[in-house]
């Protein structure tokens, strides 16, 4: 889990305008709740959330993770937002989850569309570029619409029982290729560039040379 917040308080900073930012993962931001209260002065508390997987944020209970909020939101004066990623209608529960129309939140939140494009390690050195695609899946597809309208016209699809991840599998007939990088042959490359221009100028005469990375591009 990765955190980010932005905290602002009303003591004097060594440079004016300066803002305390943190970025940290689940293992401190249960610690980082009891030190954020010990802060008198503190007016302000952005915060942003998001997971390190491919999967969609919908995986995770919001309503258990974000408890530790309850005991600062109590603070008088004390203003917080929460940023989090869009929930998939499929799969979002007002048990575990903050939907319109279940129990408000005690902060204020808004929820922004997640990265679609990941960088997998899967060992050796070896990163694989992975497309997830989450919600709303039809957005990239259309040019005509914002994105409030294609979220709005996509949870109605879902709710009306369609299968819209199905529909968009069905479309899309060419696959995109997946990057496959090793980093030490990468590395290995660039050096053995640096120490021999007079192979790269002899290269260049002959003709253009086929890049280094499209031997990773697999179908």
């Amino acid at each position: 889990m990765l955190l980010s917040m932005v905290m602002n308080d009303e003591a004097p900073t060594p440079q004016r305008g300066h803002v305390p930012y943190i970025t940290s993962t689940h293992n401190d931001y249960n610690q980082h709740g009891a030190h954020i209260g010990q802060l008198a002065k503190l007016r302000t508390l952005n915060l942003w959330f998001d997971h390190d997987d491919t999967s969609t944020w919908t995986v995770v209970n919001e309503r258990a993770f974000l408890t530790p909020l309850d005991a600062l939101s109590a603070i008088p004066g004390l203003q917080i937002a929460v940023n989090l990623p869009k929930l998939h209608p499929r799969r979002e529960d007002a048990r575990r989850h903050f939907v319109p129309g279940s129990s408000a939140a005690p902060f204020f939140f808004d929820r922004r569309l997640r990265q679609r494009v990941h960088g997998v390690n899967i060992g050796k050195n070896k990163l694989v570029v992975r497309e997830a695609p989450d919600f709303p899946l039809l957005y990239e597809d259309s040019d005509e619409h914002d994105l409030e309208e294609v979220e709005e016209m996509e949870r109605r699809m879902w709710e009306n029982g369609e299968d819209v991840e199905a529909m968009v599998r069905e479309q899309n007939v060419r696959q995109r290729p997946r990057i496959h990088i090793d980093l030490d042959r990468l590395s290995q490359s660039s050096n053995d560039d640096d120490g021999d221009k007079s192979e790269s100028d002899a290269t260049s005469e002959r003709g253009t040379k086929t890049p280094y990375w499209r031997q990773f591009l697999k179908s």
